[in-house]
């Protein structure tokens, strides 16, 4: 087909898949919308994500919260602004600050946030992301608006103690002990802390120590070579004839020794995202009892110069 043809054809049937999709409900959904980011985080319950007001959780609202999350976000990014951790922790609201979406208003059936300032916006747009998450999770589960029900908690990325580039064991246990848990256990919320794990709780991947004791164990099949092999000859400055000539063990050695080489420029490296991918693909076929053992030993030992 001609690319002409073809992007006309792509942009008509754009444009008739918008024109299909029913309105958003804006009238009926700015009465919630005025109160974003004024309730007590503590005290949220499910009833609040029913944005329309229609007394049920449904798509309708969900496709609601992301599209305020999507405005707020698209005018940000136009201000050179952002949600990202770069851009700063949100804390939310600014404490005597008016209604994040009180200057907002609907100009047709469009919703207008040319009026609010960065704080605002930011606010309508964490916000707004986070309820778009709760109401996707509600609908999984079949949720109805129970008064009682509790959301779930709040966006607030905060933890005391942060530092941007260092945050040690001790300061984290004394970060644990400061924060005041007690309003959402006496509101019934249940308080659970979840933690990344690499270069994070453990400095380093642990997929290189695991990638390490499938080599030392010769856990590496043979069927991985094929794409080890097609992976490694796109990589810069490879000794080409070595990796054909390698087997699926030596080129996965060689996988780890290019990753954990530091000194190499970006196009003679994996990239992390690559090296897990393919850590994944040589786990084809492994027995379970090998990948169990491979952890195990990884995670209490360490393995080929990782701690």
């Amino acid at each position: 087909m001609d690319s002409r043809v073809f992007l006309r054809s792509t942009w008509l049937l754009w444009t008739l898949t918008a024109a299909c999709a029913p309105a958003l409900p804006w009238e009926a959904s700015m009465t919630q919308l005025r109160a974003l980011g004024t309730t007590d985080p503590i005290t949220r319950k499910l009833v609040e994500l029913d944005v329309t007001g229609n007394g049920r959780i449904d798509p309708d609202d969900e496709r609601v919260w992301s599209a305020v999350a999507d405005a707020a976000l698209t005018q940000l990014t136009a201000h050179g602004k952002g949600i990202e951790l770069k851009f700063g922790l949100y804390h939310g609201p600014k404490e005597g600050a008016p209604a994040a979406m009180a200057n907002a208003k609907l100009v047709g059936s469009t919703l207008d946030l040319s009026a609010l300032d960065d704080d605002a916006l930011r606010v309508v747009a964490v916000e707004a992301k986070w309820h778009k998450g709760l109401t996707r999770l509600a609908l999984s589960h079949g949720e109805v608006p129970a008064t009682q029900t509790p959301t779930g908690g709040a966006e607030v990325q905060f933890f005391p103690g942060y530092h941007a580039d260092v945050l040690p064991p001790a300061a984290l246990c004394t970060g644990i002990q400061n924060a005041n848990l007690k309003p959402y256990v006496d509101a019934g919320l249940p308080v659970v802390a979840i933690f990344d794990y690499d270069s994070t709780i453990v400095e380093g991947n642990v997929m290189d120590p695991f990638l390490a004791v499938l080599v030392a164990r010769r856990f590496v099949r043979d069927e991985a070579n094929p794409k080890l092999s097609e992976y490694l000859l796109k990589l810069n400055d490879i000794d080409t004839k070595k990796v054909v000539a390698n087997d699926a063990r030596q080129n996965a050695q060689l996988l780890l020794d290019l990753w954990s080489n530091t000194q190499l420029p970006d196009a003679a490296r994996p990239t992390a995202k690559d090296m897990f991918y393919l850590i994944v693909s040589m786990m084809k076929g492994m027995p379970v009892a090998d990948a169990a053992a491979a952890a195990k030993e990884a995670y209490d030992q360490g393995a080929g110069g990782f701690g």
